[in-house]
């Protein structure tokens, strides 16, 4: 294999690399339990400054497996990191209050729910991880396309052992990204199942009714650090 080759096969791995990255952080912004990760697509509005990151204007911690608390560092500016939260995650309920146990648990901290996965919910995640996972492949698949055209232009006049290895290698590549890709499709889609099965044996729904209205209010919250 020649030098040329070995170049492209490098760069069509890096691509495809960064192809399943970004399929797993999208994957993570689809919430279905608190992970940190879900919290790097909001941005905070802040006069004079315009956009900034969260992690500016305020300190974020995980409650348990479904809320999240938000810090912020001017209490002037809940509006705004209510508003950041909404726009990244129009799904998750708000409300204020303090959480014991966390820095500043005397003062008014965001508060933020992740709702169960109803029977809505789970067909809305699904369709969104299929929807996902379906231009992930789109993007390996077209990659694959354009670097076997490119190594065969490469390989004009190589010996057909060296052809072959090349191919192999090439395979070998666009193999791996694929089943890694799939891997992490399963593995949100178990997630999710998971918690629409949670969601079933504890009454399914009685918790929402009994919680409605009450998803964007500003009443007082009490909750305990884990």
């Amino acid at each position: 294999m020649n030098s040329s080759t070995s170049l492209l096969l490098d760069e069509m791995r890096g691509k495809m690399s960064g192809y399943a990255v970004q399929y797993s952080y999208l994957l993570s912004n689809l919430s279905v339990k608190t992970e940190a990760a879900a919290l790097l697509s909001i941005q905070v509005e802040v006069s004079g400054m315009g956009p900034v990151n969260l992690e500016e204007v305020a300190m974020a911690g995980i409650l348990d497996d479904t809320h999240f608390f938000f810090y912020p560092n001017d209490k002037s500016l809940i509006p705004n990191i209510q508003a950041g939260i909404q726009k990244a995650h129009p799904e998750y309920k708000l409300s204020t209050g303090k959480v014991e146990g966390a820095p500043g648990d005397n003062d008014e901290q965001v508060i933020a729910r992740i709702p169960p996965v109803d029977d809505d919910r789970q067909k809305e995640l699904k369709d969104a991880v299929k929807t996902l996972s379906d231009a992930c492949k789109a993007r390996l698949d077209a990659t694959s396309k354009l670097y076997s055209a490119r190594i065969a232009m490469a390989l004009l006049g190589e010996s057909a052992e060296a052809q072959d290895e090349a191919k192999n290698a090439l395979k070998e590549i666009c193999d791996w990204h694929s089943d890694l890709c799939k891997q992490y499709q399963e593995n949100k889609e178990k997630e999710i199942d998971a918690a629409h099965e949670a969601w079933q044996k504890e009454g399914g729904g009685a918790e929402e009714k009994s919680d409605s209205g009450s998803g964007q209010s500003d009443a007082a919250f009490n909750m305990k650090m884990q």
